[in-house]
């Protein structure tokens, strides 16, 4: 496999370049798993039999403003283990995202990061200019709950010093 199909850059060292679609509105990446083995969640079990193959799109950080994704081609592994109550699995694909995620860990970091700096709306206006399209609700979905916890005091915060609290009555 030479250097230049390899995505190691990408977050995962086990993907494999099948193509590279580039247009004026999407670049989109076309990979697929090259691990010879993969481990049962369960048990901890390697595996070599391969049940299926699936596909999953994933968004990922836009490149020079250009909204980019991932198709990738991952599969199915048999758990060999008898003892095991997962007869199949998915390969886990660590580096590069989540569990039933939609998007890579990069695309996700950056869009936690906006919106820990900037909130909802003033969130989803930067990300819309960025190519992150999202709705400002969903920028605080992807925090612990401790941070959104934090977020809400604080805009309840800035709500009582510019309107005052609301169990004062305001004598004239």
């Amino acid at each position: 496999m030479s250097p230049w199909t390899c995505l190691s850059g990408m977050g995962s060292e086990g993907l494999c370049l099948d193509r590279l679609c580039i247009s004026s509105a999407r670049i989109t990446v076309e990979a697929h798993t090259v691990a010879l083995t993969a481990r049962c969640p369960a048990c901890d079990q390697p595996s070599r039999r391969v049940h299926s193959r699936y596909r999953r799109r994933l968004a990922d950080l836009p490149c020079y403003g250009v909204a980019s994704e991932i198709l990738l081609t991952a599969r199915c592994f048999f758990c060999d283990n008898p003892a095991c109550q997962q007869q199949v699995f998915a390969e886990p694909l660590d580096g590069l995202t989540a569990a039933y995620a939609r998007r890579t860990h990069r695309l996700l970091q950056a869009q936690r990061c906006i919106g820990l700096a900037l909130g909802g709306q003033a969130g989803a206006r930067l990300a819309a200019r960025l190519t992150h399209e999202l709705p400002a609700q969903r920028f605080l979905r992807h925090f612990p709950d401790d941070v959104t916890l934090f977020l809400s005091f604080q805009r309840l915060a800035k709500t009582i010093l510019k309107f005052g609290h609301p169990s004062r009555s305001r004598v004239a």
